[in-house]
């Protein structure tokens, strides 16, 4: 069918940017792992104190330097637990922080509330496409266009979603024939 060949010319195009995983869970975390690993060179330099006569003072600021300093990470209240438990292991571990944006009444997270919870240090945003239980569909054609435009890299989960959305593997409105988005 043409679908068909339209999708092997589109996986064909993509062929370098694919990476096969054993199980979604692997993927979700290789993608959260390797963000954070592309992006460390940002985040090396900044842990620095500054000079002051207390040690409570210096330890103080230290803390408050190595918080500001660490990679930042946006997801929804409503993640798959494969990205929830990576995301609070590496918080408990002082290696990110994260903003667990909530949802709505019918479980769809706004996309202006995961925008404006972006900050300086955000690296990553992960939002899962079709959720496993509600099956509410997120707004990611409106969150991943945004990080795009500001640097920021996004990725999303669409093993629920295949088979009953459309997933377009490329950004059709981009001239550079980018994927738009990771998916697990």
């Amino acid at each position: 069918s043409n679908s068909n060949s339209n999708s092997n010319a589109n996986l064909e195009e993509l062929k370098d940017s694919i990476v096969f995983t054993g199980c979604g869970t692997e993927a979700n975390k290789m993608a959260i792992q390797l963000a954070i690993q592309s992006t460390a060179h940002r985040f090396k330099s900044n842990n620095v104190t500054t000079n002051t006569t207390s040690l409570y003072n210096k330890r103080k600021k230290q803390t408050q330097a190595t918080a500001a300093a660490l990679p930042h990470i946006v997801t929804s209240n409503v993640e798959h637990p494969a990205i929830t438990e990576c995301l609070l292991k590496l918080q408990s571990q002082n290696i990110i922080n994260v903003t667990f944006v909530p949802v709505n009444s019918v479980g769809i997270v706004s996309s202006q509330d995961v925008i404006s919870a972006i900050t300086q240090n955000t690296i990553l945003v992960t939002i899962m496409l079709a959720n496993n239980e509600s099956g509410a569909i997120q707004p990611i054609e409106l969150i991943a266009p945004y990080c795009r435009n500001n640097g920021i890299l996004f990725h999303t989960d669409a093993a629920q979603a295949v088979g009953k959305v459309s997933i377009a593997l490329l950004d059709r409105d981009s001239s550079d024939s980018r994927p738009s988005s990771s998916s697990s």
